[in-house]
């Protein structure tokens, strides 16, 4: 291969040009998104039981759901809910199941006990949860001149329609504003007079509401299609619906028990932004499409939009492609000027143009070779693979400056340029590849990761082996044909001034006398360095774990859940004052409020009732914010109004990604039988961690009982008078809550038509207790008579996980990291003591911190012995290698130290630089010690030789080094959209590889003496 290159350099011209538009191709074609796509390995299934107590529905369907379903195979963990009519058993598997197979596999286990289940039960639902259930964009709307009431329509018929024909969009949802309704108020003294019912005024609408098919006749030789018309046209045309008959057979119309009016449905939500009422919109992708190029075409048609109806005015609160691409952007800047700095260290120490540029087409060359492994390997540019590149570019001259120095070197011996070239390039061949395969071997231990962690490392792991095989490639073919272009046939003393060596001679001679030094006082050195890193060691503690840093987004969220039983004009006000309170901040440019139920959005926050709000904020651009989102947002929180047993709680849309929807940072769960037991358990937990530095809103996940009104029907008296509950209970429902009874079509739009009593008529218990029901004969009896209403309080939540009831205790963190805190707290609660069949964990995003120490740990160890394993093999040797290892305890001295400085927590990021980190810091070790071998073979005096191989070496090994660590510089000081998941690789290999490299310059030396038994004094 490397004589074929340099023998037919147009060929290899060729092959770059076919490299370099293939790779250009894929970049075109490659998506962006912020992260590697994550699909949740979990499947939920939902039962429905109405009017079903939570206690029933957990005994009689959520047990025997979760017996069911825990047989099936991959099961990672059981949760459950069950609440008033309704059971959600949640499956969570490892990772790498296939859903598609787990889903058949629990309908089929489900279907061995549907004949067990109560009669009234729905049938089980099975869900699979999908990231896409996220919205991508979410915004208000306004439209001048119009109400919320009309943005809201113009929404849904010129908006919703044309951004739902977007190939890649699943669904629009809007909410606030109210829908157009045609209220039938009835009287009910009027009702009760001509013996009706309700439910009789329902049936008679619906009937009188239809178009019906008759048929078709002949008439000559034309058919006519036969079509009965009824249905109304006009609102006032309900007036003249009869609705039933006296005794003396008159019949009762609408208008004489009632009125029709035109108005809006009920409210139970408010949408504000910036104090104003307005309207909401939301957008969702489907599964499995690319986040960046959807929103593009959806901001492309909201623009259209916006022409056709210059009056429309949309503000975007949430467009993941800008952050996205904003955050992609600044990782590909990182990676250029990384490329950049690169390229003028080489320079800088070789003091030559023609070999810095062969050295520099390196980079280009192997990263666009890269592009083509991504575009095949089906991934997306996203932080991982952008970031896998950016890591690799200081490495990427490291095999090319190889080659080109030992180029050199027979250009020096007098060779001509093809036969340096070859001889050059073949003689450091094996040295090259074995160093690749080193610095590669490091990633084969995540194929044995499971989880999350593999999920996300995977496709960094796979774009540094890629952009470092294509290095590798470059090396052997493309350098050695440029060589044979760019490269002059010198003498000895033109080398050596043309490759720089004079220039650097004062440096080598300063660190042979600095070298010889501490030779004489090797204990002391060795001494020095065992205490570096023990005392590193031990500052471990001090850095703080989490699973990811916080990401400072343009966007934040707050949730607020106020005491059950508040009313919504309360809420309102409520999330009014804290809309001000956020407002004050000059890093907020925007502040809006959705406030009560929302029955149109497809909210994965969970259910949302009248006492319920969530506050979004927009920032200012990051370059003109004071500080990171996340503390704003915290501020916020810690502002917010005083109110008694008020949940206010951030959520962190980036953790979630990585945690799922509705889990804390911090989450102490209590398992066992009792639920006051389990209440009880908690509230002391709760009272025992608040004012832990770093926690904020710490809630229980038991939720209050609302207060209610409670008819219970008496079946005994309910039958002597003919009833049954569901009649009476379907009487009750639509007199005060209302029936929609049809929907009358104007002008092309369909509006509800309500059935329910006059509001002043159901103001009052007593109006409640005095309501006469019909019965079958057409007597009436009070519903006091068959029914005995009491005030009470509405059935909680029931949690279970792994078939064991449970209540949590969860909070935020902020200003620390979570390791830290959870630390606090585990000496907080360490005399807290839980009655026999109670246990206590810490779950949440500990959990996945817990996970990834694990597997992260496991894949550094399982790395280092591959490494050893290799360099065994390439030395031929266990000794050699062995010294050659403790270049990674030294490493480990400036991880630790540059974490500490740079307040950098071990989270994966930084875990994976570290991993990184392994395969590289042994390379400078090995080169040193190859080439002392190399001397003692030659016959110089060990001392000598030691002194001599570091001396020569140490070029070599500060080129490849600094270009690795200046390569990663612009990586770890960005500040940018997104660097929170770059910056820690890049400050874990620049800090182990500082101080590495300085210390092997004197240590490896040292050790060397030591197992070769070499004296180092005269």
């Amino acid at each position: 291969m490397i004589r074929f290159s340099v023998r037919r350099p147009i060929t290899i011209s060729m092959l770059i040009g076919v490299l370099v538009v293939m790779g250009l191709v894929s970049l075109q074609k490659l998506g962006l998104d912020l992260l590697p796509e994550l699909s949740f390995p979990s499947v939920s299934v939902i039962t429905t039981y109405p009017g079903v107590s939570p206690e029933d529905v957990e005994e009689m369907i959520t047990k025997p759901v979760e017996e069911a379903v825990a047989t099936v195979s991959g099961v990672k963990k059981l949760t459950s809910m069950s609440m008033e009519g309704l059971s959600v058993v949640t499956v969570e598997f490892n990772w790498g199941k296939n859903l598609d197979f787990a889903a058949q596999d629990i309908r089929d286990k489900l279907g061995l006990i549907e004949d067990y289940l109560p009669e009234d039960a729905s049938k089980p639902l099975v869900v699979k949860f999908d990231i896409s259930m996220m919205p991508i964009m979410e915004g208000y709307a306004s439209y001048k001149g119009m109400s919320p009431e009309d943005v809201r329509k113009f929404i849904k018929d010129h908006v919703k329609p044309r951004l739902e024909r977007i190939d890649g969009v699943a669904s629009v949802t809007v909410s606030g504003g109210r829908d157009k309704e045609i209220w039938v108020e009835i009287d009910r003294g009027k009702l009760e007079n001509f013996g009706l019912s309700i439910q009789d005024v329902v049936t008679f609408l619906q009937l009188h509401n239809l178009n019906l098919p008759a048929g078709h006749i002949v008439e000559g030789s034309k058919e006519y299609l036969l079509r009965a018309v009824g249905e109304f046209k006009e609102p006032s045309d309900i007036n003249d619906v009869a609705v039933g008959y006296t005794k003396t057979g008159t019949p009762v119309f609408v208008r004489d028990v009632g009125r029709v009016i035109e108005t809006l449905s009920e409210r139970r939500n408010y949408v504000t932004q910036n104090g104003k009422e307005t309207v909401f919109f939301e957008v969702y992708k489907q599964s499995g499409t690319n986040t960046v190029k959807v929103l593009d075409k959806v901001n492309e048609e909201l623009k259209r939009i916006k022409a056709d109806f210059p009056d429309f005015e949309p503000v975007v609160v949430s467009d993941q492609a800008k952050f996205i691409k904003r955050a992609t952007g600044r990782t590909t800047n990182n990676a250029l000027l990384g490329a950049l700095l690169a390229a003028l260290m080489i320079f800088f120490f070789l003091r030559n143009w023609r070999p810095t540029l062969v050295a520099a087409l390196a980079i280009p060359l192997s990263v666009i070779i890269t592009f083509i492994v991504i575009y095949f390997a089906g991934y997306t540019l996203n932080i991982m693979t952008l970031g896998g590149i950016a890591i690799g570019v200081g490495m990427l001259v490291d095999n090319a400056v190889v080659v080109i120095e030992n180029i050199f070197r027979h250009l020096e011996e007098g060779e001509d340029k093809m036969k340096a070239a070859i001889d050059g390039t073949r003689e450091v061949g094996t040295a090259i590849s074995a160093s690749t395969f080193t610095n590669i071997i490091v990633f084969l231990p995540l194929i044995f990761v499971g989880g999350i962690v593999a999920k996300v490392t995977h496709e960094l792991a796979v774009t540094v082996a890629a952009t470092l095989l294509a290095s590798l490639f470059v090396a052997v073919t493309i350098i050695p044909a440029l060589a044979r272009v760019f490269f002059k046939e010198r003498t000895k003393e033109a080398y050596v001034k043309a490759f720089g060596e004079v220039w650097f001679n004062p440096v080598r001679r300063f660190y042979e006398k600095i070298l010889r030094s501490v030779l004489r006082h090797r204990l002391f050195a060795i001494l020095a360095a065992a205490i570096l890193f023990v005392v590193s060691i031990l500052l471990i503690p001090k850095v703080g774990v989490e699973f990811i840093p916080q990401m400072d987004r343009d966007f934040g969220m707050i949730r607020v859940t106020l005491p059950p039983g508040t009313d919504l004009d309360e809420t309102l006000n409520y999330m009014l004052q804290l809309e001000d309170i956020a407002k004050k901040d000059p890093d907020v440019k925007i502040v809006g409020s959705i406030v009560g139920e929302l029955q149109e959005v497809t909210s994965f926050m969970g259910g949302t009732g009248v006492n319920s709000g969530m506050l979004y904020v927009v920032f200012v651009d990051k370059k003109f914010r004071k500080r990171p989102s996340y503390e704003t947002i915290n501020e916020i929180v810690t502002k917010a109004p005083s109110y008694k047993d008020a949940k206010v709680e951030v959520l962190d849309i980036s953790k979630m990604a990585f945690l799922g929807v509705g889990e804390k940072p911090v989450n102490v769960k209590i398992y066992g039988k009792d639920l006051n037991t389990l209440k009880e358990l908690a509230m002391n937990i709760k009272d025992r961690i608040e004012g832990t530095p770093g926690l904020v809103s710490p809630s229980i996940s038991l939720e209050e009982a609302k207060p209610e009104i409670l008819i219970k029907i008496d079946r005994k008296k309910a039958a002597y008078y003919g009833l049954t509950p569901v009649q009476v209970e379907t009487e009750l429902q639509a007199a005060l809550l209302g029936k929609v009874a049809t929907r009358i079509r104007i002008k092309g739009e369909e509006i509800n038509t309500r059935v329910k009593l006059e509001e002043d008529q159901t103001e009052f218990i007593e109006d409640i207790k005095g309501f006469s029901i019909k019965t079958p004969l057409g007597t009436r009896v009070p519903l006091k008579e068959i029914a005995h209403i009491s005030y009470g309080l509405g059935p909680i939540r029931i949690d279970r996980e792994n078939q064991v009831r449970t209540v949590s205790v969860g909070a935020n963190v902020a200003g620390r990291t979570t390791g830290e805190v959870v630390r606090d707290l585990e000496k907080r609660l360490a005399g807290f003591t839980l009655p026999p069949g109670y246990t206590m964990a810490f779950k949440g995003e500990w959990e996945k911190i817990q996970d990834m120490l694990k597997s992260m740990i496991f894949a550094i160890m399982a790395a280092v012995l591959l490494i050893y394993m290799v360099m065994a093999a390439q030395f031929e040797s266990f000794k050699d290698p062995f010294i050659v290892m403790f270049t990674m305890p030294l490493a480990i001295i400036g991880v630790v130290f540059f974490f500490l400085i740079t307040r950098t927590s071990i989270s994966l990021p930084s875990l994976m630089g570290a991993l990184i980190l392994v395969g590289i810091v042994v390379n400078n070790a090995i080169v040193m010690i190859d080439y002392i071998k190399k001397l003692r073979e030659r016959g110089l005096p060990g001392l000598e030789a030691v002194v001599k191989g570091a001396q020569v070496r140490l070029r070599p090994i500060l080129i490849t080094s600094l270009t690795t660590i200046l390569g990663m510089v612009p990586m770890a000081l960005s500040r940018s959209e997104g660097s929170e998941m770059r910056a820690p690789m890049a400050i874990a290999v620049i800090g182990g590889l500082l101080t590495s490299t300085l210390l092997t310059l004197f240590v490896i030396p040292i050790l060397y003496t030591f197992f070769e038994r070499i004296k180092t004094k005269e």
